[in-house]
């Protein structure tokens, strides 16, 4: 739904809170700067794995560019087996609203899919400061244990809206290794 489309809502809605959830979701989306040169609506800028055992050694990746996107899939990071992380995302939103954001999550080891999950991420209106989720919302992530559960993992995440607009393929990898301290 775009901007132009909110305002025509706005003017024609009788509920007063359908009219003042459109309202919200408008803001001040005129007022923020979005390059006129990027089309893109949504722009992940970050993805970073908080493990709780070492929260000062997070797993940061800067999402920005195609080479930053690239180099995200040649290194991977790590998760000791029954630790505990969590995944977060940090994502602009420009020229329009996005309705429905969510992301398909989708693992494979040995070229075997053995997780996909959808995360509803909600609803966005433009801002210059970037929007940040994490999920699990509330609690941790706990990585699987044993023999076969280690490995390396290969994971696809994809950003698609309620228009079914892809926003974002990403590929990535990481590995699950048993804890070296034990």
């Amino acid at each position: 739904m775009n901007i132009d489309e909110i305002k025509a809502q706005i003017a024609k809605e009788t509920d007063p809170s359908m009219k003042k959830y459109f309202e919200n979701l408008l803001g001040n989306a005129e007022s923020i700067y979005a390059p006129k040169d990027d089309s893109r609506t949504v722009v992940v800028t970050e993805l970073r794995i908080t493990h709780q055992d070492k929260p000062e050694k997070d797993d940061i990746y800067q999402l920005d560019t195609d080479e930053d996107r690239k180099k995200m899939k040649k290194h991977p990071f790590t998760i000791i087996e029954g630790s505990n992380y969590r995944i977060n995302v940090s994502f602009r939103v420009q020229h329009n609203i996005v309705a429905g954001l969510r992301i398909i999550n989708t693992v494979s080891k040995h070229g075997l899919k053995v997780e996909e999950e959808t995360l509803v991420l909600g609803s966005y209106r433009p801002q210059k400061e970037p929007h940040k989720v994490s999920f699990p919302k509330l609690g941790w992530n706990e990585a699987p244990s044993g023999t076969l559960a280690r490995g390396e993992y290969s994971a696809k995440m994809v950003f698609i809206d309620d228009d079914k607009m892809q926003h974002l393929q990403l590929e990535y990898g990481f590995k699950i290794e048993k804890d070296s301290k034990k």
